[in-house]
């Protein structure tokens, strides 16, 4: 990682919109491997927020939500298993290759 960057340098990340992105703190060339990686997480989160909004569907009896839950869910799946596909194989784990 790089070091702590000055106030007029994350003032232009905020602008840039780049705060608190991985990429905005790699070093160049970095940011494709790591990328993979982070849309696996940004999947499972995903599909955890489904899972949630179906949870509180059941508690609220509201169908609407559950069925948005569980499209969530789905499509959070499908993402999490394109990331996967995506990522070379020295970045899996030993039980994916």
């Amino acid at each position: 990682m790089r070091a702590a960057a000055s106030c007029g340098a994350l003032r232009h990340a905020a602008r840039m919109g780049i705060v608190g992105r991985a990429s905005a703190y790699l070093p160049r060339g970095m940011e494709a491997a790591v990328g993979k990686s982070t849309d696996v997480a940004r999947a499972k989160a995903r599909r955890v927020k489904g899972m949630i909004k179906e949870s509180d569907g059941i508690a609220l009896d509201d169908e609407r939500l559950k069925a948005e839950g569980r499209r969530e869910q789905a499509e959070a799946r499908r993402e999490e298993a394109l990331a996967r596909a995506a990522r070379p194989s020295s970045d899996r784990p030993s039980s994916e290759r």
